[in-house]
């Protein structure tokens, strides 16, 4: 018997070139598949921000039917922005527990900025109160905040020294400038 004629002793195996090609190939997909998983991270980011200050949003509405008035924000000189919402929590429970800032720079453990006009309102006497009365007085009584995916909180000012708050807007890319906002009601 004799064997066929294509057969040389030779068994089929990888050059280097299609070696190369197929980790070449692997690359690219990689380089496209990594940003957009980053990508898809942050706005998961975005969207959890959101959905806290939703529920946040939805217990002050409730602690306002109940007590008809926000809780007021304390004296910028308490040690913690979370004693602002505690009345949230206790001794009725609105939400079960305060959500942390998704956006805290190096793992800081904070709960979203949150400011409502009140008797002891320190914040009328601060640079911030100025940007946000305008803002306070078209959209109402209650504003919360994220840093937004920048990590910073962002106020322009304008030529004349008023200032403008900056909102989020990832059209500009999913790490720009602006912080996520709710006003209320």
């Amino acid at each position: 018997m004799t064997a066929p004629a294509h057969s040389t002793g030779t068994r089929g195996a990888f050059t280097l070139i299609e070696l190369l090609i197929v980790v070449l190939i692997i690359a690219i997909l990689a380089s496209i598949a990594v940003p957009n998983l980053l990508q898809a991270q942050i706005r998961a980011r975005v969207s959890r921000a959101e959905a806290d200050l939703r529920t946040i949003a939805t217990a002050l509405e409730t602690y306002r039917v109940d007590a008809n008035h926000y809780p007021p924000t304390p004296l910028w000189s308490l040690p913690s922005r979370d004693f602002r919402l505690k009345r949230l929590t206790t001794p009725v429970a609105y939400m079960t527990s305060l959500p942390q800032e998704v956006f805290s720079p190096d793992g800081e453990q904070e709960t979203y900025p949150y400011w409502s006009p009140g008797l002891n309102d320190a914040m009328k006497y601060s640079p911030i109160y100025f940007y946000l009365d305008d803002e306070r007085e078209r959209r109402g009584r209650w504003a919360l905040f994220s840093r937004g995916p920048d990590l910073n909180y962002e106020m322009a000012v304008e030529e004349g020294g008023s200032g403008i708050l900056v909102h989020y807007d990832p059209t500009n890319g999913t790490i720009s400038n602006g912080d996520i906002m709710r006003f209320g009601p």
